[in-house]
């Protein structure tokens, strides 16, 4: 009878061991993904969904715009500056 309770118990500790051993593999992974997430939520390689804008020249060449598309639609003047210039006519 002494003989049956040490194997049981080995084979206890061995499934208590396998099933630690599980967790921590999934705990790690789980860890790992959410550490990829939280650096591309915080600019690490995730800009605004990192869209891209390609356009094509009459010449062939292809330009590809990686911006966001807040920072794509943004003004390039300041405030006090319009987007047209007074002009005089000349005769």
């Amino acid at each position: 009878m002494g003989k049956f309770l040490s194997i049981l118990l080995v084979v206890f500790v061995v499934c208590i061991a396998a099933l630690g051993l599980s967790l921590w593999k999934a705990y790690l992974s789980i860890r790992q993904r959410m550490n990829q997430f939280n650096s591309r939520m915080n600019g690490g390689g995730f800009k605004q969904h990192e869209q891209q804008r390609q356009t094509t020249t009459d010449h062939g060449d292809t330009i590809t715009d990686t911006r966001s598309e807040q920072q794509a639609n943004q003004k390039i003047f300041d405030k006090d500056e319009g987007e047209y210039v007074d002009f005089k006519e000349l005769n």
